[in-house]
């Protein structure tokens, strides 16, 4: 993936992957973790990068002393699309983290999971890895 410029800091590229571990459902609701169809970002995976690259916004402070930086993050892609209980898989509560955290919380509504022709909930796991250069 292309890096994209910041005026007067380092440059950085997102790297993404995606991922589903198992997790236990909730007591309320039927949460999956494997279906038939997989929930899709709008536009597909280049569409999110797009997306997560476009939308990141790193302050001066954040850029210090990090070279490379994952950021695991959990949520769930609801019957309708929408992104719910956003929350990092490995908590170190950095600046990055929180800032990954809100873009993903933020992001558009998800084409829905399908299993048995149904339209499910299914928790997701995806790493974002910022790369800093100089």
């Amino acid at each position: 993936m292309a890096g994209i410029n910041i005026p007067a800091m380092k440059s950085f590229r997102i790297i993404l992957l995606f991922m589903c571990f198992i997790a236990p459902a909730t007591a309320q609701r039927r949460v999956y973790t494997a279906v038939e169809t997989m929930p899709g970002f709008p536009g597909g995976e280049e569409a999110l990068a797009n997306y997560l690259t476009s939308n990141l916004r790193l302050s001066q402070d954040s850029l210090k002393d990090a070279e490379l930086h994952s950021v695991f993050l959990s949520f769930i892609v609801e019957k309708n699309g929408s992104i719910t209980g956003v929350k990092p898989v490995n908590p170190r509560n950095t600046y990055i983290e929180r800032v990954a955290i809100h873009l993903v919380e933020k992001m558009p509504a998800w084409e829905p999971a399908r299993h048995k022709g149904k339209k499910v909930a299914v928790h997701m796991t995806i790493p974002i890895r910022i790369c800093f250069q100089e």
